[in-house]
């Protein structure tokens, strides 16, 4: 189900042109979107970014597909499990496909970051948004913020921006 153009603009120019100068860059589809996940990680500052599929509240566990992470903070991957859709992850799942943008979680929204993926990842905010691709489920795409909760004030009325400076997009 893809999403229509709502006409929002979500961006800093210079963070979306490196973006297209790595997809542009590789014909091979998983290095490309490992490397668009290094800018991500390094354009927002974050400490881990994954894409997660498939993402389907009905199925028992979401598999990371591909994740970047900094360092200091175990992915998934690494780790070898898989999201178990438990109860707190299928209303994080019915949350983010409801909505037409990314979505927060952190003690400044409404919506706290699922106690136990807090705890297996270390995650203190996150924001999560579903990909639509043209044929199959859609898949979770998601950024952690693990060493401090990310200062994710929502800026003016437009809906959505994109900071380079430790915080995140946001609605």
């Amino acid at each position: 189900m893809p999403r229509k153009n709502t006409g929002r603009s979500c961006g800093s120019s210079k963070a979306w042109t490196r973006v297209d100068r790595v997809i542009q860059a590789t014909s091979d589809l998983e290095q490309m979107i490992g490397d668009v996940l290094d800018v991500v990680l390094a354009t927002f500052r974050c400490d881990r970014a994954w894409l997660v599929y498939p993402y389907d509240p009905a199925v028992d566990s979401h598999q990371v597909r591909i994740e970047r992470t900094r360092p200091e903070y175990v992915g998934a991957s690494s780790a070898g499990v898989a999201v178990p859709d438990e109860l707190e992850v299928a209303r994080l799942s019915h949350a983010v496909l409801g909505s037409s943008g990314p979505v927060r979680f952190d003690p400044e929204s409404q919506r706290p970051v699922p106690p136990r993926l807090a705890e297996h990842f270390g995650i203190k905010s996150m924001i999560v948004m579903a990909v639509y691709p043209k044929v199959g489920k859609p898949y979770m795409f998601e950024l952690h913020q693990c060493s401090h909760p990310a200062g994710l004030g929502l800026r003016g009325k437009s809906g959505c921006s994109m900071r380079s400076d430790g915080g995140w997009p946001t609605r």
